[in-house]
């Protein structure tokens, strides 16, 4: 059974997250809904499936904590799905340039987050989420990064794509 994070700061917006996923599929979900819980709830266990949203709380702190955990969540290689309303042009770039396997706008359409989710679930137990990397053939200078899970490496320097690119 799939263990499935979600962060969201809004209690309304994390029960009606909890209930699509629940509805639509087995698994165990947990829930934060500020960053510390969130922390403690990503530190705590390995996930299948992170749902995150950026904006944590109140005061500058917690403004775009989302997008901090989901920097560290990046680097272990675990699937997370971003939702969010905040109205920057860029941010879902930058989400997806810190490795979010998606990220979709608030308000939430049921139907489009359950397929995101089934599908990102579905990727990370695919071949291709284990390693996106068993094919040879490198230019030179490029290669697979052996500490970070389908991260590429130019000439030793850790190489910032998201996963489309």
């Amino acid at each position: 059974m799939p263990r499935i994070a979600i962060v969201e700061d809004d209690q309304a917006t994390n029960d009606r997250l909890r209930t699509l996923i629940e509805s639509s599929i087995e698994a165990d979900v947990a829930q934060a809904l500020d960053r510390e819980q969130a922390e403690q709830l990503l530190g705590s266990s390995r996930w299948d499936l992170v749902v995150m949203d950026i904006d944590l709380g109140q005061g500058p702190k917690n403004r775009y904590a989302g997008l901090a955990l989901l920097a560290q969540l990046g680097r272990s290689g675990c699937p997370t799905i971003v939702v969010s309303g905040m109205p920057e042009e860029n941010l879902q770039h930058v989400a997806l340039s810190l490795h979010a396997y998606e990220f979709i706008a608030k308000p939430i359409n049921d139907l489009d987050f359950i397929h995101k989710v089934e599908h990102a679930l579905a990727w990370d137990a695919s071949d291709a989420g284990k390693d996106l990397f068993g094919t040879h053939g490198w230019p030179e200078g490029l290669q697979p990064d052996p500490a970070r899970k389908n991260q590429l490496l130019w000439k030793g320097r850790p190489l910032r794509l998201t996963l489309t690119e």
